[in-house]
């Protein structure tokens, strides 16, 4: 089954309950450095970095809830409310944009795994 993935921002930011974003922050911020520090020398700017000296400046900016949206929902689609449709599919998502000096450079990926919030790539 193909699902499409919808990053919600202003539409549904309303539907995470405030405990689940606020887990989903602490996760993100304990993970950050593991996860900055498997990026490879030689890769880094593949993730938007130039040395790894902006990882010293690196922040989280604010993180977004991914839904899903299943394709029999939208072929269904009647015109009702369309947070009907969305669903987190069984794994509450966050992504965290990492922001060095004022950019944007990379995605941290936060998810639910076994009841805990985890930061498990970048």
């Amino acid at each position: 089954m193909i699902t499409i993935a919808v990053v919600a921002t202003t539409v549904f930011s309303g539907t995470a309950h405030p405990s689940q974003r606020a887990a989903a922050v602490a996760a993100a911020s304990e993970g950050l450095s593991f996860w900055l520090g498997v990026i490879p020398q030689s890769q880094l700017s593949h993730y938007g970095f130039s040395d790894v000296g902006e990882f010293e400046r690196a922040s989280l900016g604010d993180p977004v809830h991914v839904y899903m949206i299943r394709p029999d929902k939208i072929l269904n689609f009647a015109g009702e409310d369309l947070s009907s449709m969305i669903s987190t599919m069984g794994h509450d998502t966050w992504l965290f944009p990492i922001v060095s000096g004022n950019r944007y450079r990379c995605l941290l990926q936060v998810t639910e795994m076994d009841g805990v919030m985890k930061a498990i790539g970048i």
